[in-house]
């Protein structure tokens, strides 16, 4: 047979002791993986706890002075920093340690989020570990990836003001009470406060960039009465205000306004940068502070001047002005409500002194008066009475007449003709007197006969009564005025 052919029978015994060797191999291999596995698993439960205790040991790393500090958080656990090859083991051991951690807290307190939106779903809390150290956990969206971050007083160096101290447990909800979202720009601000005294707090302002977790420390202040940051319209400026106790005999209310985008002052406690006041320089002898109202447009911001004279700064008992005032920031311009001028000042319009309102036939008179110099003789003649009569101008002959005896027309010619009513007009009132239907008004006609000439006064004395309901001109007569006779006005 062939299998006798001492080739065969090699081949034959090579491949039995190729697949003997393989099957070892194999059967070695997975043995060795399996005892590799235990021996890792072992080592990361021994590496997180070694972690853990090392926690509290590392140094926090800063940059630059506090005033300007931008930190990072010091623990950065961004999601999208995982890789892709490497198991469920990290998972694992990023929960024991953050539960091991959480063991260590003896204080939680959650801080409310103003402006809150569900593209970023901010949650934020001021913690305490068993060792009395405070510390900000805050998780949150950004691009749609879960950020979760920790700082220490190490990133937030107003904490170590409020560690060691006896009632940490029960300040922890005022310690930050809340944290306002800007979330045009992925920006959260927050104060930290600290209570000074029975009237004052010591505060911190701290705003965290959100797409890369830096925090920095923009204004430390002490005052009472801290507002809520509150944003202008397209959310590129913030404004806030607290009350100083420091000096005056008036609190001065502390105006501050930020540029979010950079993050520095437009206004610091009511001053510019440049250490002027806002607006106007006002009035020279006048101390002013503004409190912040309300936000009315991206770049206006409704604001309450108070203000009082710098002489009655050591007085007692000072009652300040308030106005309320509209201030552009883009143009530092304050724009004061109507009946102000651009100092401020209140502007007092003097009223005229009303003339004495004319009786009724000194009313019916004067008509008579403008409708003869309107050459409307007509109107004029239904002013006289039925019983009128004339008995005046004798210097210019002796005559009298009456109503009787004559008729528009003749009126009409007699005034053309005389021009005894051209250019008339009544100068000045002496008296008036008037008893029930009765009227009797003594005056200065004054009337020019010629063109150019000077014009001639006559003294007169109009009698009126009462005729149905109007008054009407029952006569006219010369009158001589006596000499203690004073002027009615």
């Amino acid at each position: 047979m062939k299998f006798k052919n001492p080739k065969y029978i090699i081949f034959i015994i090579v491949a039995s002791v190729v697949m003997i060797a393989v099957v070892m191999y194999i059967s070695g291999v997975f043995n060795l993986k399996s005892e590799n596995s235990s021996a890792n698993k072992n080592s990361d439960q021994t590496n997180v706890l070694a972690e853990t205790e090392n926690k509290n040991d590392t140094d926090d790393i800063t940059s630059g002075d506090d005033k300007e500090a931008e930190v990072t958080g010091n623990k950065d656990l961004d999601e999208n920093k995982h890789e892709e090859g490497t198991g469920d083991s990290e998972e694992v051991n990023l929960e024991t340690e953050e539960a091991f951690a959480e063991e260590n807290w003896i204080v939680e307190s959650p801080v409310k989020i103003i402006d809150n939106s569900p593209e970023f779903e901010v949650e934020m809390a001021l913690c305490y570990d068993n060792e009395n150290k405070a510390f900000v956990i805050l998780d949150y969206y950004y691009d749609g990836v879960s950020r979760s971050r920790e700082y220490s007083s190490g990133n937030i160096p107003f904490l170590k003001q409020v560690e060691d101290t006896d009632d940490y447990i029960q300040s922890a909800g005022y310690t930050i009470q809340e944290a306002t979202l800007n979330g045009k720009l992925a920006k959260l601000y927050f104060f930290v406060k600290k209570k000074n005294n029975s009237s004052n707090e010591l505060f911190c302002l701290y705003v965290i960039d959100l797409k890369n977790g830096d925090v920095k420390e923009i204004y430390i202040g002490e005052g009472t009465e801290l507002s809520p940051l509150k944003f202008s319209k397209d959310k590129k400026m913030a404004a806030f205000c607290y009350t100083s106790n420091k000096g005056g005999p008036v609190p001065d209310s502390m105006l501050q306004i930020l540029d979010c985008s950079s993050d520095r002052w437009y206004i610091v406690e009511g001053k510019t940068p440049l250490g002027n006041r806002i607006g106007q320089e006002g009035v020279p002898d006048k101390h002013y502070s503004y409190k912040m109202l309300s936000w009315k447009s991206d770049t206006e911001i409704s604001l309450m001047e108070i203000s009082y004279m710098k002489a009655d700064q050591d007085s007692a008992g000072i009652t300040p002005e308030e106005i309320e005032v509209i201030y552009d920031v883009s143009a530092n311009l304050i724009k004061y409500p109507e009946g102000y001028d651009s100092r401020g000042v209140k502007i007092v319009v003097e009223k005229e002194p009303e003339e004495p309102q004319d009786s009724p036939p000194m009313m019916a008179l004067k008509n008579f008066y403008k409708l003869i110099n309107n050459e409307e003789y007509n109107k004029a003649y239904d002013l006289l009475d039925e019983k009128f009569r004339l008995n005046a101008f004798k210097m210019f002959g002796s005559f009298e007449i009456s109503k009787n005896e004559i008729d528009v027309e003749y009126f009409s010619e007699i005034a053309a003709a005389t021009g005894i009513f051209k250019s008339l007009q009544i100068k000045e009132i002496k008296k008036e007197e008037t008893e029930g239907s009765v009227s009797k008004i003594y005056y200065i006609q004054s009337v020019n006969l010629e063109d150019g000439s000077n014009p001639l006064e006559l003294s007169l004395v109009a009698t009126l009564s009462m005729v149905g309901e109007e008054w009407k001109i029952t006569a006219l007569d010369d009158w001589t005025e006596p000499a203690n006779t004073q002027p009615n006005n």
